[in-house]
């Protein structure tokens, strides 16, 4: 989750220089800077969640598994982003010294939340899709079970992208980026849902 904080249109030089100086993390789109809120119980349990279930299937070399505190820079717009989870395969390529920040994801998860879900469905995953590198792009819905998956067909153009939807806690996720799947219990085990009524995508 990510708030517009006061000073607009920095460059991208101006805002790692403040990003890596700062005690807290901030996004950078369109020459602002967004400080990231602090996540809910709802949220961390979720992206713990998910950073074990993709972590055990992708043990063995089928891919890396990195946590939000690792930056996604789109160099085309250029955007730097702290995803909730994102999956690199093969050789990740790192655009800093400091190696905190990557370019080449195959898969990027965010975990919508009202402040965040606009964003995270629109600038967001259109910046994404500059990636060559990205293949799928995940929506996790903090208070239902559902999951939305936005596909990139293999020597697709960029903007052809296939969808599917999962919802039910025994419905089985299947990721086609990876080549792994697994049911959305494990994504939501030790969550309360509040608000049942909930369809995907409202």
């Amino acid at each position: 989750m990510s708030v517009a904080i006061s000073k607009p249109h920095l460059s991208p030089e101006e805002y790692l220089t403040i990003e890596n100086a700062a005690a807290f993390k901030s996004e950078y789109h369109d020459g602002e800077m967004y400080a990231m809120s602090g996540g809910s119980y709802e949220h961390t349990i979720i992206s713990t969640n998910l950073s074990i279930a993709l972590g055990t299937r992708l043990r063995g070399g089928r891919g890396r598994t990195l946590n939000p505190e690792l930056r996604v820079h789109v160099p085309d717009s250029p955007s730097y982003y702290y995803p909730d989870a994102s999956v690199v395969c093969g050789t990740p390529l790192f655009v800093d010294t400091g190696r905190t920040t990557v370019s080449n994801p195959t898969l990027v998860v965010e975990i919508l939340s009202p402040s965040s879900e606009r964003d995270d469905r629109t600038k967001k995953f259109w910046d994404y899709q500059k990636l060559s590198s990205m293949k799928e792009y995940v929506l996790v819905t903090q208070d239902a079970p559902q999951v939305e998956c936005f596909i990139r067909p293999s020597g697709e153009a960029s903007d052809q992208w296939l969808y599917n939807a999962y919802k039910g806690l025994d419905t089985v996720l299947r990721l086609t980026s990876l080549g792994i799947e697994f049911p959305l219990n494990e994504i939501y085990e030790g969550v309360e849902f509040q608000n049942t009524t909930r369809s995907i995508g409202s």
